[in-house]
């Protein structure tokens, strides 16, 4: 207003006027002029703390002259504005000491410096949560507390800054953001993170990255550049890039040689001074199925006695395999010689036992082919040879190589001459599969020597016969033959040798009796009477006699191997009744003879014979019946009942009859003409009926007057007086014939002989 008011009272002279007025310089946007009023107004809100002060140039034209004038505008102050930092950044070493002081603050504040508005303080609201740092009331911020740049490398405090105006005025707060940062001092050795521990497989090609050693450093720069370095290994067998750290396989590896190594990794940072740092890497060599399981020895011998129970462990093979793990596990096995598994073998240990009984005699040893296999994924072998030999234990029971012996020895007549050693008879042989003294044999009789006539070789088994042997006497010897061998417990066994006595011709044979036989006179040609016999002492053809009668006109012969005596022509006992027969009997070396006595017995071969050919008597006809009509008589040559005649009527007589002793004929009835002689009978039992009905018919009756028959019953009858025809012969046929439609009929010979009888 007051600025309004001075120009209106400069302006007011020329009222009577047009005056216009302008800005010519100064206003910097911030004034404007009225340029009719002339009135100066303020275009923006003024800021003293931008700018305090004014000069404007300032002209008023009228249209024929101007003027300027310059007007200085001071703009008063306002506590408006905050105190105002610079914004500040920092760096600084991080070894200062505490105390040092790191920078000061210059802070302004536009209010007026001569006014407690424009008096500051200071403090760090944020971002020294340790108190490592501190600010005075002059603004001068220092170290509190060691600083590190490793543990902590930047700061951003937040430092506040407030004017002191009276309260309860307003106070002005600033804030300031300082970046401290620490630059590196280098305090820190490099520090390995990589793993002390690697592995590695022992077949690695050379010059392979094993592993990476790696190294930090906290400080920065040059200061945290690193390279690294080996110390020295035995075997050279590493190298390390000094930069990037990989350790490379330089040398080829072998487990079995060094299973590990130890490597001594030196990081050195790029410092001045340079710092450094060791790291110790152990490096395990990882096995590789390289090596094969290797027996101790190639040949391994033992001695076992063949009754070794089973289950015994006999011997221990063992192969080593350099190799580890599974690589290195040896497991066992036979492969060959052990075709009936009489061992096995415990595949981890290597132990051999026996499987099965073992017998020399059968296989004195083996030679067992042992392998030896790791587990690795391919697995590597070895083999070696186990010899097992069998020591002898004698429980062989000697054995003969025949049971029985048998053996033929001639017998002898005559004592052995005292220069003639025995006779060898046979040698027994019995074997035992034993060795030494367990298959060396003794023998020896124990039974059977009867008058002890043999004797044997103990050493060879040899018999021999010490005496004469007499084959009638003992025809068979059994001895007991023991074989013993010298082992521990004695083992034996027995045979029986049965030796048998081979007969010689030195005995004659004998009739077995004194010989007789009856023959009946009828007896047939070649009928045997009897058979002669003999016994001899001696056996086979020895004792076999040939038989012979020295007298052909005798009616015998005689069988020569039998001695069976038999008719060679026909006897007759009414001739002559016994025969008297010299029988010779010889075998191959001797012939004796005996009487052999042959009775003839009777046969009924005579018939007996009337005294007369025939009889003849005309009797009337008897006045009774029982009379004696006439006497027979017959003699018979026969001996004893064979001679002894009875008596009888041959045809069946109705008429009469005969004493059986006397021959005397007496009649039963009275004899006609009519009387029934003989009945003819056929049976036709088959059919029925009128075809079974028979009827009788002669054939030719012409020839048969003197008879009749009887149709229906076949009764032959007398029909006429037969006294002219004694001694005479009717024969005639007989037809039957049933009454069948055709009919049948069959026919049969009738002959009646009419005797005196």
């Amino acid at each position: 207003n007051n600025l309004q008011a001075h120009l209106l009272e400069r302006s007011s002279s020329y009222s009577n006027a047009l005056v216009t007025y302008t800005i010519i310089s100064g206003a910097d946007d911030s004034f404007h002029i009225d340029p009719e009023s002339g009135e100066l107004i303020a275009t923006k809100r003024l800021d003293r703390e931008r700018r305090s002060k004014y000069s404007l140039l300032v002209r008023a034209d009228d249209g024929l002259q101007s003027s300027d004038m310059r007007i200085n505008i001071t703009v008063s102050d306002v506590n408006d504005h905050i105190p105002k930092f610079s914004k500040p950044v920092s760096s600084l070493m991080e070894n200062l000491p505490p105390g040092s002081t790191i920078l000061n603050f210059s802070v302004t504040d536009a209010d007026d410096g001569r006014s407690p508005n424009s008096q500051l303080s200071f403090s760090i609201a944020s971002g020294d949560s340790a108190g490592q740092f501190g600010i005075d009331s002059s603004g001068a911020l220092s170290i509190r507390q060691p600083l590190d740049r490793e543990s902590q490398s930047f700061y951003s405090l937040v430092v506040q800054v407030h004017d002191m105006a009276p309260l309860p005025a307003s106070r002005y707060t600033s804030t300031a953001q300082v970046s401290i940062i620490l630059l590196d001092v280098n305090d820190s050795p490099p520090s390995f993170i990589s793993p002390k521990l690697t592995y590695v497989p022992e077949n690695t090609p050379i010059d392979t990255v094993v592993f990476r050693a790696q190294a930090t450093d906290p400080d920065s720069g040059p200061n945290s550049y690193i390279e690294y370095s080996l110390l020295q290994t035995l075997g050279n067998k590493f190298s390390i890039g000094t930069i990037d750290g990989e350790v490379r396989l330089t040398g080829e590896l072998d487990r079995e040689a060094v299973a590990n190594y130890t490597l001594t990794v030196v990081a050195t940072d790029k410092g001045q001074p340079s710092l450094s740092s060791s790291t110790d890497v152990v490096v395990i060599v990882l096995d590789i199925n390289d090596n094969n399981p290797l027996f101790a020895q190639k040949l391994y011998k033992v001695e076992v006695a063949e009754n070794t129970l089973t289950g015994t462990d006999l011997i221990q093979v063992l192969a080593t395999d350099g190799d580890e793990g599974t690589n290195g596990q040896v497991r066992y096995a036979i492969v060959g010689g052990d075709v009936n598994s009489e061992f096995r073998i415990d595949s981890v240990t290597g132990v051999i036992t026996v499987a099965k009984p073992l017998d020399r005699e059968k296989k004195p040893s083996y030679t067992l082919t042992v392998q030896s296999s790791d587990r690795g994924s391919s697995p590597r072998t070895d083999t070696t040879t186990v010899s097992i030999v069998l020591k002898d234990v004698n429980d062989f029971i000697p054995t003969f190589e025949l049971s029985p012996y048998s053996v033929n020895v001639p017998e002898n007549l005559e004592t052995l001459p005292k220069n003639l050693s025995p006779r060898k008879i046979l040698t027994v042989a019995a074997v035992d599969r034993d060795s030494g003294l367990n298959g060396q044999l003794n023998y020896e009789i124990i039974e059977g020597n009867t008058e002890n006539s043999f004797s044997i070789n103990r050493a060879t088994g040899e018999i021999r016969s010490v005496r004469p042997l007499d084959r009638e006497k003992l025809s068979q010897y059994t001895l007991t033959v023991k074989a013993s061998d010298k082992g521990t417990p004695l083992q034996s066994t027995t045979v029986k040798v049965v030796i048998n006595i081979l007969d010689e011709n030195d005995n004659a044979p004998r009739f077995s009796q004194i010989f007789s036989a009856s023959v009946p006179e009828n007896a047939p040609l070649g009928f045997t009477v009897t058979r002669v016999t003999t016994s001899d002492e001696d056996i086979g053809v020895n004792a076999v006699s040939r038989y012979s009668i020295r007298d052909t006109s005798l009616p015998f012969t005689i069988n020569p191997s039998t001695g069976d005596i038999t008719v060679s022509r026909p006897l007759n006992r009414e001739d002559t009744d016994r025969y008297r027969i010299r029988v010779s009997a010889h075998d191959s070396g001797w012939t004796v003879s005996t009487d052999v006595t042959i009775f003839v017995t009777d046969v009924n071969d005579n018939a007996p014979r009337f005294t007369k050919p025939s009889y003849y008597l005309e009797c009337p006809e008897l006045p009774g019946i029982g009379l004696k009509v006439t006497q027979v008589s017959a003699t018979d040559p026969d001996e004893g009942s064979n001679g002894q005649v009875f008596y009888f009527i041959k045809s069946q007589s109705e008429f009469f009859r005969i004493n059986a002793t006397t021959g005397e004929i007496f009649n039963k009835q009275y004899l006609r003409v009519g009387t029934n002689l003989i009945k003819v009978t056929a049976v036709d039992d088959k059919d029925f009926g009128l075809n079974s009905e028979v009827e009788y018919f002669i054939s030719d009756e012409s020839k048969t007057n003197k008879f009749r028959l009887d149709r229906s019953t076949g009764w032959i009858s007398v029909s006429s007086s037969l006294m002219a025809d004694l001694n005479k012969n009717f024969l005639f046929k007989v037809k039957a014939k049933d009454k069948g439609n055709p009919p049948l009929s069959s026919e049969v010979a009738v002959e009646i002989v009419v005797t005196e009888e």
